[in-house]
């Protein structure tokens, strides 16, 4: 396996070196650490770029040592560029199985100038994205509650597959499946004005049963894939009826989960600026880490 872990030497970096090292990954791991200069905050200047680099170089120097482990290949890299395109494309020519990021936590605003790294990373990476944030699971927990959100999607089945099959994980690890069912919300226009408001109900009634139905028939496949893979212990969430960007976030902090999986849809460009990308939210305002897989290659 082959772990790309982009390193900003913020707060977030240690943060992010404590949950690669509190990995258990297997022996054969190859882990590269990255770190992308950008020139953007910096004067033009040959000399600036040579002194970013040798700081930079002994900044990740110790960070490899701290992730050193028999039978885990660690070593570094350091680049110039935008971090965003420079992370993205340095995983597809490496070949990564899953790049690991920080979450920096901007807010809206200034997330809505600045753009955030592992908000874009998520967005465009070919392979699966973990963003790290602190929480108890970094820290020495025994095991780890993973909540996995589906819609039911071979989107939702890839990435269940790969997180059971991937993704190291302590020993007792819990796996808990959630599905929601999305709020209908009736828009009445000319051609429906005929309908009376008991009708209207009836009709809400009708697409929320039907919409309970795709959740619970999303869950039972989750847990069928999960039995397969050897996953006998498997919790359910209570299914919600809202909309699945915030429900998986509220499912999230409820369950006190260490981690959320789901998968992405790979909308670009109107459709996501129309619908919102559910895996793009919960990466950025989930309280524990999260773990997007994209559809396969």
């Amino acid at each position: 396996m082959k772990v790309l872990v982009a390193l900003d030497f913020s707060s977030d970096s240690e943060k992010v070196l404590l949950n690669v090292r509190a990995t258990p990954w297997p022996a054969g791991t190859a882990i590269r650490l990255l770190h992308v200069i950008d020139l953007a905050p910096f004067p033009p200047g040959l000399l600036v770029i040579e002194d970013a680099k040798q700081a930079a170089n002994e900044a990740i120097g110790v960070a490899a040592r701290k992730l050193g482990a028999p039978g885990i290949a660690v070593d570094t890299e350091i680049l110039v560029g935008t971090p965003r395109a420079a992370i993205r494309n340095y995983a597809e020519n490496w070949g990564a199985d899953l790049i690991i990021v920080g979450s920096r936590g901007h807010g809206s605003f200034a997330r809505l100038l600045l753009g955030s790294v592992a908000q874009a990373i998520v967005r465009s990476a070919r392979c699966a994205v973990q963003v790290v944030r602190p929480e108890p699971s970094t820290s020495g927990r025994a095991c780890m509650t993973i909540l996995l959100a589906t819609d039911g999607s071979e989107c939702s089945a890839t990435a269940i597959r790969w997180i059971v099959n991937h993704l190291p994980r302590p020993a007792g690890s819990i796996f808990r499946v959630a599905s929601v069912i999305p709020a209908v919300f009736p828009v009445v226009d000319a051609s429906s004005t005929y309908l009376r408001p008991d009708q209207l109900a009836d009709e809400v009634k009708i697409l929320e049963e039907q919409g309970r139905v795709r959740a619970s028939e999303a869950i039972a496949r989750a847990r069928l894939i999960l039995n397969e893979l050897g996953v006998q212990e498997v919790e359910v969430a209570e299914t919600l009826c809202d909309d699945p960007r915030a429900a998986i976030v509220d499912e999230a902090r409820r369950s006190n989960s260490n981690l959320v999986v789901l998968g992405s849809h790979g909308w670009h460009g109107l459709d996501r600026l129309l619908m919102g990308s559910v895996s793009e939210y919960v990466a950025v305002h989930a309280p524990c880490s999260v773990m997007v897989v994209p559809p396969p290659k």
